[in-house]
């Protein structure tokens, strides 16, 4: 490779470190480290079904979450509508 292909290269390196930052810990994940990642994920994704499994509501997270959000936009729609006819102060 030519001297100018090696200094480009150089470069290149450093600036992905530096992308990188000196937190970044993808390089360190081993075999033994990712096989504790996944062990983990089954972990939480069990106790999750076994939660379901025990609360059947929570088969409707969905349903759950919408409603929450319909009525947090309600509110917010009749405090506006309030503000409109002042019947809630600016402060």
């Amino acid at each position: 490779m030519s001297r100018i292909g090696n200094r480009v290269k150089k470069r290149i390196e450093a600036l992905a470190r530096e992308r990188r930052g000196p937190h970044d810990i993808s390089p360190q994940i081993t075999p033994q480290v990712q096989q504790r990642i996944v062990n983990i994920q089954k972990a939480v994704r069990q106790k999750g079904d076994e939660l379901r499994l025990a609360h059947p509501i929570l088969a409707n997270k969905n349903l759950i979450g919408f409603s929450v959000f319909s009525v947090s936009i309600m509110g917010i729609l009749g405090l506006a509508w309030a503000y409109s006819l002042q019947l809630v102060p600016a402060w």
